[in-house]
């Protein structure tokens, strides 16, 4: 029987926070009783060793110190079934069309994970919407995310009813069907959903999930969850194609305000919490460069390094720049590490602590709202870093994936062994003169070692190092070389550093073959490692370093090395100084998952950062990356965490194709839930006030619209083979009549040459006609490029150069039902 708790010690809007002394689990369903004997569902947000924070779904109205708590011990489940289809439940994913309650198959959690992307299947075939501006010039392909951006007062709404009337896979054998979620809508609004899908009869093919705007703001967070558990279910099992409608994401992320409001979160970016954000910039992460060299790199220089590269958007809170080509150490929701492909390098500025969590094998600084991961049911799942606390398991890394580049010498790479381990660089200027003295200096007391030292300068460099006492005392010897060409190597070209606080194993080892680690590991153990004890059949590792760098470097090393050691790190109290220690175990509780693992916090405290700055990366498909210290793994997004759940997934004939919708503040596509979505997502559909005001519907306006997935849904056996040609040349000659207009504006008609003309006019009837059709009218993607080629056939041949010939001759009207040119030819 579970614990019924009477120690509510205090309510802030829909948050009570509670004493207990059991153990509680984050997201653990809770039941409070009233005094007047009603029962109300709350779930629980954060948890530490005495107060448990909970989210009440019905509000706590009536909840006074003298409510009673009981802590259920299972997370929000939903009822899933075949039955759910035709049906309309509450935003709380309960009944409220007035029929039998759901017989379910299973329940299954909400919480939900991204697709794993070891089995996630590329995002292909057209899926016909019937609005001539999507199906033609921004493709919606099945398995993609497509969001569409909108503003207050602008029909979204119904642009979305419409495409979930019309929606349709062609030549797929597989039923397709909608699961539609609105959050914080009126009743009015919910009425006119009801209506729409009753009416048309598209209700057979669908889930509506309704959270309305006088619902708990709690509940509108679990909404999305609660309609994607639903698409996973009939797309992954039932075998369906399923295309979710989320509107509207901004309710959604007003309700993470309100709710980051009530636990007194430090707010983000516009006042929104910082799911996001964010990671102290002097955080060292794992990522491969574009040339496929391994680099572990703090994440501000990294930032600075891809500024240097791509000019950075700056929007006057944030900065942001991609990273073309990079991939970063990431984990898959099964715990299988592997490098994505990095989309964004971000920063913003940021006032207040940063939380410092630590266990025996690593640490990360991050802002109190950041994501961090534990393991729990057999998945990695994210916890926001300011509900972890000592005792909690912090999941990180223990395998790193090989990386293999090409082939580095074995000698070369002893040398860099026992230089990062006892190895100097002396640089100075010779007294009178102007020229500069240069030399790499190797110690040890070992003439085992020193003897291979000057072997290996033999065999790279050809040349021979002197060797002298350096300290009689100890009897430890010098190796000493002069030569800029060997500190430009050492130093300069591969980054080893020039004394202990800077050393670093160079890239090209943590990059080179198994040869070359283990010449290099072998060297820096034998002239820095503590001797192995020889009670101990295993040899035992055990390395210090001053340089924090380089314990990043020596656990990535060891994790691609030895997975089956576990690194361990302390720090010397009241000195910069870390003990890496290769165990054989886990010396704490933990729990593990393939290449993953969880380990107790044993520290958790707040922190200064150490600049005005604080960074993140965005992966794709997994949302996460790794902090270089032990591996910790790092969150993005809250709003990742459901984008990422759309898509293919190999050998599952379904599908979950998703189009977030969102009515961003006064148009600001820099807004953040709009800035958000658009760099986790696959484009945008872009509802156009303009349009509007023309009083043409859809309002889709097409020019900063985009799908970066269109290519792989048309074309020959998709559309047809004029798709993309046609599209390229509508798009192109309707951003030259818009320029057009605007130079109209300045010179008035009369000054327009005959061709600016011809492209005003045909600007015109491309809105009317193209863009502008009827809420109703549901068109064939043949259809929709008659359309378009009827408007192209208004423009003179030469000036479609997006077209090529034989299309032409085989699509545009004036050649249609004459052979081509050659074929002509060729009869004759």
């Amino acid at each position: 029987m579970p614990t019924e708790y009477r120690t509510i010690t205090e309510i802030a809007g829909p948050l009570i926070f509670v004493e207990k002394t059991e153990w509680v689990g984050y997201g653990e369903l809770v039941e409070v009783g009233l005094p007047d004997g009603s029962r109300k569902r709350g779930q629980v947000l954060d948890s530490s060793k005495d107060i448990v924070v909970v989210q009440v779904f019905e509000g706590t109205a009536g909840i006074d110190r003298q409510s009673t708590v009981k802590f259920l011990g299972e997370t929000i489940k939903l009822n899933v079934s075949r039955e759910m289809l035709g049906r309309i439940l509450s935003g709380a994913g309960e009944p409220i069309d007035g029929g039998p309650p759901i017989v379910p198959e299973k329940r299954v959690d909400i919480t939900g994970a991204a697709i794993n992307p070891y089995s996630r299947e590329h995002p292909a075939e057209f899926i016909q919407t019937g609005i001539s501006t999507i199906d033609g010039l921004n493709t919606l392909v099945r398995g993609q995310k497509l969001p569409l951006f909108s503003g207050a007062g602008l029909p979204h709404n119904e642009v979305a009813l419409q495409i979930a009337r019309q929606a349709k896979v062609l030549g797929s054998r597989e039923p397709f069907g909608v699961v539609f979620a609105a959050m914080g809508i009126t009743h009015e609004e919910a009425r006119v959903f009801m209506d729409d899908f009753e009416r048309t009869g598209a209700l057979r093919r669908a889930v509506l999930f309704l959270n309305l705007a006088d619902d708990p703001a709690v509940e509108r967070l679990i909404t999305p969850r609660m309609a994607l558990t639903a698409a996973e279910y009939l797309a992954y099992e039932v075998g369906m194609h399923i295309l979710v409608i989320l509107t509207d994401m901004t309710n959604y992320a007003e309700a993470l305000r309100q709710i980051g409001a009530a636990r007194e979160e430090v707010p983000g970016r516009r006042g929104y919490p910082g799911y996001m954000y964010s990671v102290d910039g002097s955080r060292n992460v794992v990522v491969r460069d574009s040339t496929g060299i391994l680099r572990i790199i703090p994440i501000r220089d990294l930032f600075v390094e891809a500024s240097s590269v791509v000019t950075p958007d700056r929007d006057g809170f944030e900065e942001r720049t991609r990273l073309d080509g990079w991939s970063a150490l990431s984990v898959s929701p099964d715990g299988k590490a592997e490098f994505r492909p990095i989309r964004q390098v971000v920063r913003h500025r940021y006032h207040g602590k940063l939380i410092r969590l630590r266990t025996r094998y690593g640490e990360t600084v991050v802002t109190p709202n950041h994501s961090v991961f534990t393991i729990r049911d057999g998945r990695i799942e994210p916890v926001p870093a300011a509900e972890m606390s000592t005792g909690s398991l912090l999941a990180q890394v223990n395998r790193v994936p090989t990386v293999e580049g090409s082939r580095f010498d074995p000698d070369l790479a002893t040398l860099l062994g026992y230089y990062v381990s006892e190895g100097h660089a002396l640089r100075y200027q010779h007294k009178g003169d102007n020229w500069w003295n240069h030399y790499i200096r190797i110690d040890n007391n070992d003439p085992r070692i020193i003897r291979e030292i000057k072997r290996s300068f033999k065999a790279v460099f050809d040349a021979t190092p002197s060797v002298f006492i350096s300290d009689p005392r100890s009897g430890t010897f010098r190796t000493s070389i002069g030569g800029k060409k060997y500190y430009d190597l050492f130093v300069r070209e591969l980054g080893c550093g020039t004394r202990s606080n800077p050393k670093r194993i160079p890239s090209q080892i943590l990059s080179a073959p198994l040869d070359a680690k283990r010449a290099f590991f072998r060297a820096y153990y034998a002239g820095d490692g503590k001797a192995t004890d020889p009670r101990y059949r295993i040899t035992q590792y055990d390395m210090v370093t001053v340089s924090a760098g380089l314990r990043d470097d020596l656990t990535i090393l060891a994790k691609q090395m030895m997975p089956e050691r576990i690194p361990s790190i302390y720090k010397w109290k009241g000195r910069d100084a870390w003990k890496v220690y290769l165990s054989t175990f886990i010396r704490s509780k933990s729990v593990g998952l393939a290449d993953s693992f969880a380990a107790e916090v044993v520290e958790k405290e707040q922190v200064d950062p150490t600049d005005e700055f604080v960074y993140d990366l965005t992966v794709e498909d997994t949302s996460n990356f790794v902090d270089a210290c032990g591996g910790v793994i790092l969150h993005n997004t809250d709003l990742a965490t459901m984008y990422e759940r759309a898509g293919r997934i190999r050998g599952k004939k379904g599908s979950i194709t998703q189009i977030p919708i969102m009515s961003i503040p006064d148009d600001d596509w820099t807004h953040p839930i709009a800035d958000l979505t658009g760099y986790i997502t696959e484009g945008q559909i872009a509802i156009a006030r303009d349009l509007h005001r023309k009083a043409i519907y859809p309002p889709v306006d097409p020019l900063p619209s985009l799908s970066r997935l269109m290519d792989a849904g048309i074309g020959k056996g998709r559309t047809r083979e004029d798709h993309k040609q046609v599209a390229d040349q509508l798009y192109a000659a309707y951003a030259e009549g818009k320029d057009v207009r605007g130079l109209v504006a300045i010179v008035g008609k009369e000054a327009l040459s005959d061709r600016d003309r011809k492209m005003l006019e045909f600007a015109d009837r491309f809105e009317q006609e193209f863009i502008r059709q009827g809420a109703e009218e549901d068109r064939t993607i043949e259809q929709t490029l008659e359309v378009g080629w009827v408007l192209l056939a208004t423009l003179d041949e030469a000036w479609l150069t997006k077209i090529d010939r034989k299309t032409l001759e085989s699509y545009h009207p004036a050649h249609r039902g004459k052979a081509p040119a050659a074929e002509q030819k060729a009869v004759a």
